[in-house]
């Protein structure tokens, strides 16, 4: 890194610039844009600086790699990711059934067979004539898993082995969707972000919403100003502004997320081999796979080293302090910008 880099706070600057010149934003918050944005070779005296001049906004920013990642999903509490430019969404039903939602709108599944298989293909097919917009996977307690798909005229329909339930929440196209358990989230190009059955919007701005993720911590929310938002399951709403587009969004329980695989995500590249047809593809896709793996535990034990020390420097244990299993509580938040992810913990 030159010295006229400064230590890498120029290329981050450049990054997130926006963010930090925004109206109203706040020393901590540029120093948490900052330290999101420094580059892999930064100064390593630069991380715990800013870290610590961010310590009045609702993150703390523990990694960033570089990665062109277009859609994020979570299977078992683990981070999927994929960075196929085909692929507008990711979803996965209760059983693992994979599900990708592709730029023209068309489904494709790795379900086997059973009760799974048979739902997607019934879905595929309905999408091959009359493209979706967006999609989600849900755990309906009474009609079991369900494939909720959106439009460009505003439905949102929700599909299950019982039959087909539809709504019209929003205005123009449905850009967004997102479940959890059997609550389902719907985001649209009118700026609104509605819960299915609730008569009030959960947020509104004039912005189009860009994506959800419902998980463990609340809704997390991404407006095509560049802004992202934690509704938190205490009322409470945690911004954070990278500076570049947000293309996707995901949260984790932080327990799972530091003992599980610190943060391994499950490539699209491998994911989406699977969905071709073709034996050789799918051995082509699981080695990519195994492959992204290995240099994601290589990274994570790395990142992880680098959060003990920062931890250790601040007089606090690396994984926490809350008793119950040794770990603290909160939110992960993982953000998808157009070359990079970002991961924050909620404080």
């Amino acid at each position: 890194m030159s010295r006229g880099d400064h230590g890498g706070l120029r290329a981050a600057w450049l990054r997130c610039g926006q963010a930090l010149i925004r109206p109203g934003q706040t020393p901590a918050g540029r120093a948490l844009a900052l330290r999101a944005a420094l580059p892999d070779d930064a100064d390593p005296r630069l991380e715990p600086v800013l870290g610590r001049l961010s310590a009045g906004t609702p993150w703390e920013a523990v990694r960033t790699r570089r990665a062109h990642a277009g859609a994020l999903a979570t299977r078992g509490g683990r981070l999927a990711v994929s960075e196929d430019p085909r692929t507008k969404a990711l979803a996965y039903l209760p059983d693992g059934t994979g599900l990708r939602l592709d730029e023209r709108g068309r489904l494709h599944h790795t379900a086997g067979h059973g009760p799974a298989a048979r739902l997607a293909l019934a879905v595929a097919a309905t999408l091959a004539t009359h493209p979706a917009t967006a999609l989600a996977a849900a755990a309906d307690a009474t009609l079991g898993p369900t494939i909720v798909t959106g439009d460009r005229m505003g439905s949102v329909h929700a599909f299950s082995l019982g039959g087909v339930r539809q709504a019209a929440p929003h205005s123009g196209r449905v850009t967004a969707l997102t479940a959890y358990g059997s609550r389902v989230y719907s985001g649209g190009a009118d700026g609104t972000v509605r819960l299915r059955g609730a008569a009030a919007p959960v947020a509104r701005r004039p912005y189009p919403v860009v994506a959800l993720h419902a998980g463990p911590g609340g809704l997390a929310v991404a407006w095509a100003d560049g802004l992202v938002e934690l509704h938190g399951e205490d009322g409470g709403v945690h911004p954070f502004r990278p500076g570049p587009p947000v293309r996707a969004v995901a949260l984790q329980e932080r327990s799972v997320y530091e003992t599980g695989e610190d943060g391994k995500a499950e490539h699209g590249q491998g994911e989406h081999a699977e969905e071709r047809p073709g034996e050789g593809e799918r051995r082509q896709g699981e080695h990519a796979e195994e492959r992204h793996r290995e240099g994601e535990r290589r990274q994570g034990e790395r990142v992880k080293d680098r959060y003990g020390r920062h931890r250790h420097e601040k007089g606090e244990h690396a994984h926490g302090e809350q008793e119950s299993g040794g770990h603290r509580a909160g939110a992960v938040l993982t953000v998808a910008t157009p070359d990079t992810l970002v991961t924050l913990f909620s404080r």
